[in-house]
């Protein structure tokens, strides 16, 4: 009770709030906090920077190696190394946005605390979700077995009317699969960050928040699609810009293949660096939004705004 009434006494929310507020607030919690979030994320960031480009620009060179054993070798180890750098990186990256979610919600005293507590929750962390991973695997076998029936039965019709059914119906549920599956994982991650629980015990709010909380989930990433889509657009600018200004220069030049390899690492990266800002905003966006929900959930079902009014008013009659 004491800790969740201190918790209670600095939430970044002071009531129960509609999802409408409660994006908006992780709007502004994102772009009022983004030295911390790019001081959190900046050297794991550079480092899956780094990996991407490597691992991306060898495999272009691969492709064009003509088969030489030496080239292959050299390059296949490249990008062997340069996807567990970009793994591990991408991983800290991950944890580290988790961290920054649980202070701007109000779960953690100081970004410094938030950090120390990834030590004891990484591997929960990473057993939750490879354990999802596995019931994912699982759930999608018997499903693709039914729609590759069903494909080999539509061979045999010629109506297009139900081909277009089964082909949206496989867009929706896979679309519907996917959706849930992000949403439990991000979901997952952010409560088990945020609770200093068993893994056991916080599996069970994970369920619940997210059984109760499906519509506002919902809501949330239809919102953030509309938010993020035109963002991404500005964000790619520099990349079509590159790109273009790369296609109406190869008939200039006599040696069109060195050319295309040589500005092919220079778009990549100029790719890469837009994709990792825009990762940058759209990740700390996200979870701090399920953060919020979170505390918004444990307002609601565990009474932690009447904590915070309890302790208000214990604060007016001592002074």
């Amino acid at each position: 009770m004491t800790e969740e009434i201190a918790l209670a006494s600095k939430l970044p929310l002071d009531e129960p709030q509609d999802i409408y507020n409660i994006i908006d607030r992780a709007i502004l919690l994102t772009i009022d906090n983004w030295m911390i979030i790019l001081k959190t994320s900046l050297w794991p960031a550079i480092a899956c920077f780094i990996a991407q480009v490597l691992m991306q620009y060898s495999l272009h060179n691969l492709i064009n190696s003509n088969f030489r054993v030496n080239n292959i070798i050299i390059f296949s180890v490249v990008i062997f190394i340069s996807f567990l750098v970009y793994f591990c990186a991408y991983w800290v990256w991950f944890i580290r946005q988790l961290a920054v979610a649980k202070y701007l919600s109000g779960f953690a005293d100081s970004i410094e605390d938030s950090l120390k507590f990834i030590n004891k929750t990484q591997w929960d962390i990473l057993l939750y979700n490879f354990a999802l991973a596995i019931l994912i695997i699982i759930v999608l076998i018997p499903i693709f077995i039914e729609f590759a029936y069903l494909a080999n039965f539509l061979k045999t019709v010629n109506h297009p009317a139900i081909i277009a059914t089964f082909l949206l119906s496989v867009f929706l549920v896979f679309t519907a699969f996917i959706f849930t599956s992000l949403s439990a994982m991000i979901a997952g991650s952010i409560v088990i960050m945020c609770e200093n629980t068993r893994l056991r015990q916080t599996i069970k709010k994970i369920y619940l928040f997210i059984k109760t909380q499906l519509l506002n989930i919902i809501l949330i990433h239809l919102f953030l699609v509309i938010i993020l889509l035109p963002l991404s657009i500005a964000f790619y600018i520099p990349s079509l810009i590159v790109s273009s200004f790369d296609i109406g220069n190869i008939h200039k030049v006599n040696q069109i293949h060195e050319l295309i390899k040589h500005q092919n690492l220079f778009t990549i990266s100029i790719n890469k660096v837009c994709e990792i800002a825009l990762q940058f905003f759209s990740y700390s966006l996200i979870n701090i939004t399920y953060g919020l929900l979170y505390l918004n959930f444990k307002m609601k079902y565990l009474g932690l705004d009447i904590l915070n009014k309890i302790k208000g008013r214990y604060e007016e009659i001592v002074s």
